[in-house]
């Protein structure tokens, strides 16, 4: 998966993002990863007794991170379902990357999950992806959760995993007007790294106006929206995020 995940990435000379799912983490499998033209970090390890220093190509915050739950379940990617089907492919022509996904989780109840994201050209410091649920057998609640993630390590090479990978430190989260926002900082060369996301939620053609429950950690903001769906109804979820640093 990971191998796809490069091979489907985006990108628009400013920043690139990997293909890598919405709703996963990263993990053995899966490793979602958003890196921007110039933001390094030098940081020592202790290795056999010596410092080592490694200037890495630091992995910003994940601001693709879109969670669901269904029902009264917790947040669980459909990729921990039983899978029905699966695509997943990169429209070279147009930069977007997209998936369809049809999963059952364990009570029977089957989703149909589809996504598109694009880094746009025409402005570098934006990108956007629009997430898609329908449940196919099923009528009720479910939530969704949108996340710029912050807690992100450097850890996609295995022999690489004795040094140190934490680039990034968090600064604050917060939301402003209608939008939230995550700083953080890289802690060696101080790069300061803020991304907005401005989130729209549609049920069916209505746009959803209730605002989105906050859920903020250190290094981590997300808005929770409760929808109650109907069977063969789609609910989409569209995000647009904006990126600078102190570079720019």
């Amino acid at each position: 998966e990971k191998l796809r995940e490069t091979l489907t990435a985006i990108g628009n000379g400013y920043l690139g993002n990997r293909g890598s799912f919405e709703g996963e983490s990263a993990s053995d499998v899966h490793y979602p990863g958003t890196y921007i033209a110039g933001v390094y970090n030098k940081l020592a390890t202790m290795v056999g007794g010596k410092r080592v220093y490694n200037n890495d190509f630091v992995n910003c915050p994940n601001w693709t991170l879109v969670e669901l739950a269904i029902g009264r379940s917790d947040f669980v990617s459909p990729l921990k379902m039983k899978i029905l089907s699966y695509k997943h492919h990169l429209d070279m022509k147009e930069g977007v990357v997209a998936r369809t996904i049809v999963a059952k989780d364990a009570r029977g109840r089957i989703t149909r999950i589809g996504s598109r994201r694009v880094a746009s050209m025409h402005d570098p410091h934006l990108c956007a992806l629009q997430f898609d649920v329908t449940p196919l057998n099923y009528s009720g609640a479910i939530r969704i959760r949108s996340a710029l993630d912050g807690r992100i390590i450097n850890d996609n090479v295995a022999r690489y995993r004795q040094l140190n990978q934490k680039h990034l430190a968090p600064v604050f989260q917060g939301k402003a007007g209608r939008t939230v926002f995550l700083h953080t900082e890289t802690n060696g060369s101080k790069y300061q790294i803020v991304m907005h996301v401005k989130t729209v939620v549609y049920q069916g053609k209505s746009r959803i106006r209730s605002a989105g429950k906050i859920q903020r950690r250190k290094g981590y903001i997300a808005e929770i929206f409760t929808l109650n769906v109907a069977e063969n109804t789609t609910c989409r979820l569209e995000k647009m995020v904006s990126v600078f640093t102190s570079l720019d």
